[in-house]
């Protein structure tokens, strides 16, 4: 997965995420190999 898939499943599943007690994603911070854009198969995504 590179970042501009991360970040495109984690905008388009904003309301759910919300519904979990995330207020919003903008403060939200994505990290690791997929930040970089140096994932492989197994890689997960970081955020904080």
């Amino acid at each position: 997965m590179q970042r501009e898939e991360a970040i495109a499943i984690l905008t388009a599943n904003q309301e759910e995420i919300e519904k979990l007690g995330i207020k919003s994603l903008s403060p939200l911070s994505l990290f690791g190999s997929v930040a970089r854009n140096e994932a492989k198969a197994n890689s997960d995504a970081s955020e904080f």
